[in-house]
C-alpha cells in the first residue's frame, strides 16, 4: 500500500482512509445505531432540564420534544437496513474531511502530542467501534494514539474551523458539556474504552475554497495551510456521569424502538413518552 508523505509516527495514508470511513460498508456497519457524531442530538433537554446537573437522575430522562424524530429515524434505519447517503455534505464538512491529512502532519509537531511520539506510541486511523456494553451504539474516532505494545489508549478527535465563532465554541473554554463536541467525544472514549480523549482544533483558513476544490494533492498546500491555521490541542477525560446518562439515553432508545417494531399499530409519540415514563419511575 502506498503511503502518504507523512513523517515516521503517524500512521496515514489516503487509501487506508478511504477504506476505513464513509465507504459503503461503514455506513451500513454504523446504520441505526447512535452514533457518536449524533449524540448531542439525543443529550439535549426539555424545558426545565437544562439547568439541572447529569448527577441528577431527573435530567437523565428529561428528553428534549426532539426525541420523538430521533427515535423515529432510529426506528427506520433499523426496519429498512438500509443507510440513506447524503454525499459529501456541506462545503463546511468537505473541507473538514479533505484536510484531515494536514492535521494529521501538524498534529505530530504539537508538544502535547509530540511527546507521545518520541515514547514509540503511534497515531492509527481506525474505521467504526461498537460500544463492548451497549448493542445499537458506537463511535467513529478520526485515530487512536497506541502506545509501544500496540494497546489503544486515547481517542483521537479533529475539528477543522470554517470560521470563528466555531472555534470560539470550541476552544475558548476547556472542555465541558456545554462544548458542542462534548458528547461526540464523550462517546469515543466509551467505545474505545480509553479514559482521555485527543482533541485537535484548527483555525479557519481566510478561503475555504482554495482547499475544497483543490485539484491536486492537497499536501501541495501544507505550507501554505499550516501558516494561516494554527492549531490548539487538549487532552480531555472520560466522565463516568455523562457516559452513564449517555448510556441510559441510548437504552432508552433502544427499548422504544424494539416496541414499535413489535407493534407498529401503536402511536410513536405516545409510546415515546410513555416508555420514558417507564425508565423514570423505575429509577426512582
Amino acid at each position: 500500500m502506498k503511503k502518504s508523505k507523512l513523517d515516521i509516527g503517524i500512521n496515514y495514508s489516503k487509501e487506508n482512509a478511504a477504506e476505513l470511513q464513509r465507504t459503503d460498508a461503514w455506513l451500513l456497519e454504523r446504520n441505526g445505531d447512535v452514533s457518536a457524531s449524533i449524540t448531542k442530538k439525543l443529550m439535549s433537554c426539555g424545558k426545565g432540564g437544562t439547568n439541572i446537573s447529569w448527577n441528577e437522575r431527573a435530567k437523565v430522562y428529561n428528553f428534549s420534544a426532539g426525541v420523538v424524530k430521533f427515535v423515529y429515524e432510529k426506528m427506520q434505519q433499523r426496519k429498512t437496513n438500509r443507510y440513506i447517503d447524503q454525499g459529501q455534505g456541506t462545503k463546511e464538512m468537505r473541507y473538514g474531511t479533505i484536510i484531515e491529512p494536514l492535521i494529521f502532519k501538524a498534529a505530530k509537531k504539537h508538544p502535547a502530542i509530540k511527546k507521545f511520539l518520541k515514547k514509540g506510541y503511534t497515531l492509527e486511523l481506525v474505521g467504526y467501534k461498537s460500544f463492548h456494553d451497549l448493542p445499537g451504539a458506537g463511535a467513529s474516532s478520526d485515530a487512536v494514539l497506541k502506545n509501544q505494545k500496540g494497546k489503544v489508549v486515547m481517542s483521537v478527535e479533529m475539528k477543522a474551523c470554517t470560521g470563528w465563532g466555531t472555534h470560539y465554541e470550541r476552544t475558548f473554554n476547556l472542555m465541558d458539556d456545554k462544548n458542542m463536541d462534548f458528547w461526540q467525544t464523550q462517546s469515543q472514549m466509551a467505545a474505545w474504552r480509553v479514559k482521555k480523549c485527543i482533541y485537535i482544533v484548527a483555525e479557519p483558513p481566510t478561503k475555504i475554497n482554495k482547499y475544497v476544490f483543490h485539484e491536486g494533492d492537497i499536501e501541495e498546500l501544507y505550507k501554505e495551510w499550516r501558516k494561516e491555521c494554527k492549531l490548539s490541542v487538549q487532552v480531555i477525560k472520560a466522565s463516568k456521569i455523562h457516559q452513564s446518562a449517555l448510556k441510559e439515553r441510548i437504552r432508552v432508545v433502544n427499548t422504544i424502538v424494539d416496541a414499535y417494531l413489535d407493534d407498529e399499530s401503536k402511536d410513536l409519540r405516545e409510546l415515546t413518552f410513555e416508555i420514558i415514563n417507564q425508565y423514570k419511575n423505575k429509577s426512582k
